[in-house]
């Protein structure tokens, strides 16, 4: 298959491969029980290989010893690109707060057989107070009356 691309298209889809591939393997180690998504990081690397030709060998670098395209600095600090992250980042932060506040509480409220015990509606209607109380306070407040204590 042949895909034609204008320049700017293919700058966006250097980006999209470089946030995809980011996403899926940032936080992997590469070791045997936690392996990079190598599909994801072939398909980046063929775009990456491509970047020259389009005039955006600036953006990718080659590393002979690797043997393969690395983005670089400049491009992955660029706001529109890892900008796009930290913004994914900061966004998803609030939401997985909310949500594991909202299931703490949900969960010291309601024993584990009574939570068994609640069909799909009934188990959201009682678990959306928790939520609208920690998406209140975080909406207001952030983290700065958020304190965390140890078991004495």
């Amino acid at each position: 298959m042949k895909i034609d691309l204008t320049e700017k298209q293919f700058e966006s889809l250097l980006k999209l491969c470089y946030i995809g591939n980011w996403m899926s393997n940032a936080q992997r180690t590469g070791a045997k029980d936690d392996p990079m998504i190598k599909e994801y990081e072939a398909i980046y690397e063929l775009v990456q290989s491509h970047a020259p030709k389009f005039g955006f060998g600036d953006l990718v670098q080659w590393d002979e010893e690797c043997k393969r395209y690395f983005a670089t600095a400049d491009f992955e600090e660029a706001e529109d690109t890892h900008g796009l992250i930290d913004e994914y980042d900061e966004n998803i932060f609030w939401d997985d707060l909310i949500e594991k506040l909202a299931d703490r509480d949900f969960s010291n409220t309601y024993s584990e057989k009574e939570r068994e015990k609640m069909n799909f509606e009934e188990f959201y209607k009682k678990r959306q107070p928790f939520e609208e109380k920690w998406g209140n306070e975080i909406y207001k407040h952030g983290i700065t009356k958020l304190d965390i204590y140890g078991k004495k």
